[in-house]
């Protein structure tokens, strides 16, 4: 007589190969960081919520939330995100990262932490009403749109190279771009 096997919590768990990061209450919402009230941020996946959270907590680069993997986790909650554009790596705090990790362990390195694709992020950003236009410009700032918000407002406070520490530029004439 053959014991028939007892279904795993993970089963179903294990033949998907998506992990997606759900963010924890403690972070901040959208509208919270931007202090508005027409972004609709709840209509989006908590998973993409999440990045767009980091994305203007940290102002970070979205390629470069897109771009991590579960090898980049170095400590718990800590992430060595590969800097773009000649721009150097730095680590990155993800809030409750690591007991979510804890349960995908079994799968791929190469796994994305964020397994969106820019095009995908970009759509939602204009769907929520995540983007601003500044200046004269016709073009609204979408998925950067922390990074010119937080340049804007540190350009008075700050010398501009400490901005461009910040926003982890190698010229200031990169972060000068912000504020055009």
């Amino acid at each position: 007589m053959r014991c028939s096997s007892v279904a795993s919590p993970l089963d179903g768990v294990r033949n998907n190969t998506k992990f997606y990061y759900y963010p924890p209450p403690v972070l901040p919402s959208v509208k919270e960081l931007l202090g508005v009230k027409d972004v609709h941020d709840e209509l989006c996946h908590p998973a993409l919520r999440g990045l767009f959270q980091l994305c203007l907590l940290y102002f970070v680069r979205i390629g470069e939330l897109l771009n991590l993997r579960m090898s980049h986790v170095v400590h718990p909650d800590r992430v060595v995100c590969v800097g773009t554009k000649h721009s150097r790596s730095y680590s990155l705090y993800i809030p409750s990262l690591s007991s979510q990790i804890d349960v995908f362990s079994f799968l791929s390195d190469d796994l994305p932490i964020f397994p969106f694709t820019y095009h995908h992020c970009w759509l939602w950003c204009k769907k929520i009403g995540l983007f601003k236009t500044f200046g004269s410009s016709k073009n609204s700032s979408v998925l950067h749109l922390g990074r010119y918000l937080f340049a804007r407002s540190a350009s008075n406070l700050f010398k501009m190279s400490i901005i461009t520490d910040c926003l982890r530029h190698r010229r200031i004439g990169s972060t000068l771009f912000y504020l055009k």
